[in-house]
């Protein structure tokens, strides 16, 4: 009996999902990080997809490996309700996942960017894949979760042949392919919204231990008093792109409920090269001229010559924060 159970359940058709897993997370990697396969339109396809399903999958595979059972005397599996639940653990474990991946990036000093978050979540589900596999194979062959494609494999070569009611296989069928066409969608109009999204521009401030974070910005500054910040440009333009930095303080007083700008200075300018794939970080210090509430620090970042009035409706990217500024 062993060794039949041995035969039917070979690693090759109980693993083969985990198998695809791995397959779709190295595929998405090349995708994500290689020119220039990242400016095509299955970047943002197969990045979709893994973010929103991939890691969840292989956790959730890792704590349930058991399928559910339609009652004692029974020795198949509700592949109906077991497909549904994973899919809406999967999705669900993905999206807090990503989330708290994104957070995590965001509270250190290298910032968030779509490579750094797929790094996150990849090596995630390396850790996470080996513990998913002796689970399973853990499992008794009777109780194992076998997706819709996997336990028709796993009919097909055994010998008692044990018919799937035909409503649960159009149901298992209908989900897979109403996935598959909510990715690929989802990720096509993402490419379109976002195809020229390629730089990352962010700001970092010194906290007490004296590391540039994206938390702790001030919220005061004093007059003729310098203050240090860290500027990142991340390339992910395909090419090398002659960046132009340029810092505004604004002052903005609230008229009829609404914020009227009133007074501006341009601070600094600053010019730099960033080849493809790089991030630069620069230290800038700023120097208030002016005192008085309610002020706007706003950097403007530009691909191109930077037109005579920069502002933010005319930059390429921007990041600002709000002080006031003390007189000494």
């Amino acid at each position: 009996m062993l060794e039949s159970a041995e035969q039917e359940d070979r690693l090759s058709v109980v693993l083969a999902d985990l198998v695809v897993i791995t397959v779709l997370t190295a595929l998405t990697g090349v995708f994500v990080l290689v020119q220039p396969l990242n400016q095509t339109l299955l970047r943002p396809a197969l990045a979709l997809g893994f973010l929103l399903f991939v890691p969840g999958y292989v956790f959730t595979v890792s704590l349930l490996p058991r399928g559910r059972r339609r009652g004692t005397g029974d020795q198949t599996t509700d592949l109906s309700e077991t497909l549904l639940e994973y899919v809406v653990f999967s999705f669900g474990v993905s999206v807090s996942l990503s989330i708290l991946g994104g957070l995590a990036l965001g509270f250190t000093s290298i910032g968030i960017t779509s490579a750094r978050l797929y790094s996150t979540l990849a090596l995630l589900t390396v850790v996470c894949l080996p513990i998913a596999a002796f689970r399973r194979i853990a499992v008794p062959p009777e109780d194992r979760f076998y997706p819709p494609l996997l336990a028709m494999i796993r009919r097909s070569r055994s010998k008692l042949s044990t018919e799937q009611p035909a409503h649960v296989l159009v149901i298992n069928l209908a989900v897979v392919v109403t996935v598959i066409i909510a990715v690929v969608s989802v990720g096509a109009g993402f490419n379109g919204t976002n195809e020229a999204n390629l730089t990352e521009f962010y700001l970092l401030s010194e906290n007490e231990d004296g590391e540039f974070v994206t938390t702790d910005y001030p919220s005061t500054m004093t007059r003729d008093s310098s203050e240090p910040f860290v500027l990142g440009i991340d390339n992910q333009e395909g090419e090398s792109v002659d960046y132009t930095v340029v810092i505004l303080l604004q002052q903005f007083e609230t008229v009829d409920g609404s914020e009227t700008l009133v007074e501006e200075v341009e601070l600094q300018t600053i010019k730099r090269t960033v080849e493809n794939n790089e991030t630069a970080e620069l230290n800038v210090s700023v120097t208030p001229p002016t005192a008085g509430p309610n002020h706007r620090l706003t950097y403007l970042l530009y691909t191109e010559q930077p037109p005579s009035y920069p502002s933010t409706d005319n930059a390429y990217r921007e990041v600002h924060i709000w002080v006031d500024i003390e007189s000494q």
